[in-house]
């Protein structure tokens, strides 16, 4: 998926339903590679808690970039992002 430098490959390495996790590799060939872990704990009826950890290898300048932007702050910038993209598509769906 995406172009050029941002074309990769994810792979599913594992999916487990019953306990809410997924594990997947990500291989960006002209940046970096990363392994990410998924997991998912309900909270209540109508929410629940997603950690999420990332390892990612830096095969370029590019991909040092990419590792610099995983400060604190982008971090947080980043997940702030997806929350408001899977709200909103939250939101579009009828109940």
């Amino acid at each position: 998926m995406g172009e050029g430098e941002a074309e990769a490959i994810w792979t599913i390495i594992d999916a487990d339903w019953e306990t809410h996790r997924a594990e997947y590799v990500r291989v960006a060939p002209a940046s970096h590679a990363a392994r990410i872990v998924v997991k998912i704990d309900g909270v209540d009826e109508e929410s629940c808690r997603v950690r999420v950890s990332y390892t990612i290898t830096a095969i370029s300048d590019h991909g040092l970039a990419l590792l610099e932007s995983f400060s604190e702050d982008g971090y947080a910038e980043r997940m702030q992002d997806w929350r408001r993209q899977i709200s909103s598509h939250l939101e579009s769906v009828p109940r």
